[in-house]
């Protein structure tokens, strides 16, 4: 789990949000359903606060209190479709031990294509965070990244497409590191 560090500009714009996730679907314009869940961290009322979040898109997302995270805290993550309209999320901090699996149902008129799997750092657009743009966090990693489908091939990182974080041109989030199972996540925007 990465420490997030805020701007002093950000204050005035919360609540921010910084998202670290993993999913299904979601990544074409034809594909807009997501199963997805990870980790945050958000600051209200200049309070900031880690934990877990999941979300079946375009449903609203849910942040959770427990299980506990703390910034170094190391977490696993697994999203799985039952079929394209229903599935679950699994969290467990490996740090503590504690874990829980939400079940998912996807909202009426949605459903997945089950085309593409994601390992995402992202701020979230919710509220005013849109203008907040991405708070600074600390270096992280996605490890033992794979993907089942339907037939039981098993896929890695091997071939996948890099984002990049460029608002106006300017790249202040970044990976790295591309190997098999693993990816680095940079943050390369301004500090305080």
């Amino acid at each position: 789990m990465p420490e997030s560090s805020p701007l002093p500009a950000q204050y005035s714009v919360q609540p921010i949000y910084n998202y670290q996730w993993v999913g299904i679907d979601g990544a074409t314009a034809s594909c807009q359903a997501i199963l997805q869940a990870g980790t945050y961290a958000t600051m209200q009322n200049n309070a900031l606060s880690y934990g877990f979040w999941y979300e079946f898109y375009p449903k609203d997302s849910w942040l959770m209190d427990e299980p506990d995270i703390s910034p170094g805290d190391s977490v696993f993550v697994q999203v799985k479709a039952h079929n394209t309209t229903s599935g679950y999320a699994y969290m467990k901090n490996l740090s503590t031990g504690k874990d829980i699996t939400i079940n998912l149902e996807a909202p009426a008129g949605s459903s997945l294509c089950d085309s593409t799997a994601e390992w995402i750092q992202e701020n979230a657009t919710g509220g005013n965070s849109g203008d907040a743009g991405l708070a600074p966090f600390n270096t992280f990693s996605f490890d033992y990244c794979h993907a089942l489908d339907v037939s039981g091939n098993n896929y890695n990182l091997r071939g996948s497409e890099k984002w990049f974080m460029q608002p106006n041109g300017n790249t202040i989030c970044y990976p790295s590191n591309v190997l098999g199972g693993s990816v680095q996540i940079n943050y390369n925007g301004p500090r305080a």
